[in-house]
């Protein structure tokens, strides 16, 4: 299996669809975002902005981060937040070697 990392980017990316700071978000909204990522199965950490996943395929990779990015924010629609899919830790072949 391939290795992914999932990466949050706060500058230079373009802006979330729902771009309501997390501070002005309700009690209720919060909850349903963090009980969304305690549900994000492909994965044990998510650590200040990214996440390893371990997957069958990019394509996996980037379904993920899809779901990911489709995270509740305020007013319980999808955050839209933009991430970068990239592998890391193949254990293919190396095609040089």
């Amino acid at each position: 299996m391939a290795k992914y990392l999932l990466l949050k980017h706060y500058r230079g990316s373009p802006a979330p669809t729902n771009d309501v700071a997390m501070n002005r978000w309700t009690p209720e909204e919060v909850a349903a975002h963090v009980r969304f990522m305690d549900d994000f199965a492909e994965t044990k950490d998510l650590m200040a902005g990214w996440m390893a996943i371990d997957v069958d395929s990019r394509e996996r990779a980037i379904d993920l981060a899809g779901q990911l990015s489709a995270a509740p924010a305020a007013g319980g629609r999808p955050l839209g937040e933009w991430l970068e899919v990239r592998s890391f830790l193949d254990d293919r072949p190396n095609a040089t070697g």
